[in-house]
């Protein structure tokens, strides 16, 4: 196999690893947001108990 088409196949290979890990972290990221949103909620429909 030459230089070129070793380097194409690694090219093929590494975009879509490479997008697939962006988009977990990307969803990471939003589901953090959405865990931060849901708890701040719950605290404001906690009553006080002073």
């Amino acid at each position: 196999m030459s230089n070129t088409a070793l380097f194409i196949a690694g090219v093929v290979v590494t975009i879509p690893a490479a997008l697939g890990m962006a988009a977990l972290i990307y969803a990471a990221m939003v589901d953090g947001r959405e865990n931060d949103r849901i708890q701040a909620e719950q605290k404001s429909d906690e009553p006080t108990s002073s």
